[in-house]
C-alpha cells in the first residue's frame, strides 16, 4: 500500500480483493490510462457519481484481482491514522467483519487476526496477518504490507482458516 504525501491535492484510494483469497488493500497515486493495462489491470465499470473506478486483473495463479479506485482529499497523517485503527477497517475493507490487534511491539509493526465475512453457505474466513508499515525519506511513500504469519496462533473454531495472504 502507498501513500503519497498531498495537503491540497486528491490521493487515490485503492482496494485490492484477491477472490478467495483474503483481502488486499492500498492507498496510493492513481493510476491512469495505459499504466493500468500495462500492469495488465483491465477497466471493468467506473461509477462518475461515487468517483470509482473498477479494474481487473488475473494472479499468476489464475485468480482474478481487483482494485477499486477512488480519490480523497486528506493529510497524509489522517490516511495513515485510518489505515492504523482496526475497528473502523470493517466500514472501508470490503467483507472485513473484525480486526483483532494480537501483538504491535511498536507503532510500525504487528500482528492482526482478520475476520472476512463470506455469503451463506460459506463460512467467515481467517487470516493472521504480520504487517508492516514504513515510509521512503526520498519520495514520502508510506508502505504497509501484511503477509500471512507463520504465528501458530490457533484458529477460531467457527471460521476458515486462510493458508496465503498477501497485502
Amino acid at each position: 500500500m502507498t501513500l503519497v504525501p498531498s495537503f491540497r491535492r486528491l490521493t487515490g484510494l485503492a482496494l485490492l480483493t484477491a477472490a478467495g483469497m483474503g483481502l488486499l488493500f492500498g492507498v496510493g497515486p492513481c493510476l491512469a490510462g495505459p499504466a493500468e493495462e500495462a500492469a495488465g489491470w483491465r477497466p471493468q465499470t467506473t461509477d462518475e457519481e461515487q468517483g470509482i473506478e473498477v479494474y481487473l486483473r488475473e494472479r499468476a495463479d489464475r485468480l482474478p484481482l481487483f482494485l477499486a479506485i477512488t480519490r480523497v482529499s486528506a493529510r497524509l497523517s489522517t490516511l495513515v491514522a485510518v489505515l492504523r485503527d482496526p475497528q473502523a477497517m470493517p466500514r472501508w475493507v470490503y467483507r472485513t467483519r473484525s480486526v483483532q490487534v494480537l501483538e504491535a511491539p511498536d507503532a510500525t509493526r504487528g500482528l492482526s487476526r482478520v475476520i472476512t465475512g463470506m455469503p451463506w453457505p460459506l463460512q467467515d474466513r481467517e487470516s493472521i496477518v504480520e504487517w508492516q508499515l514504513r515510509q521512503d525519506a526520498a519520495s514520502g511513500e508510506v508502505l504497509l504490507e501484511g503477509r500471512n504469519s507463520s504465528d501458530p496462533v490457533p484458529p477460531l473454531p467457527s471460521v476458515v482458516r486462510m493458508p496465503r495472504f498477501v497485502s
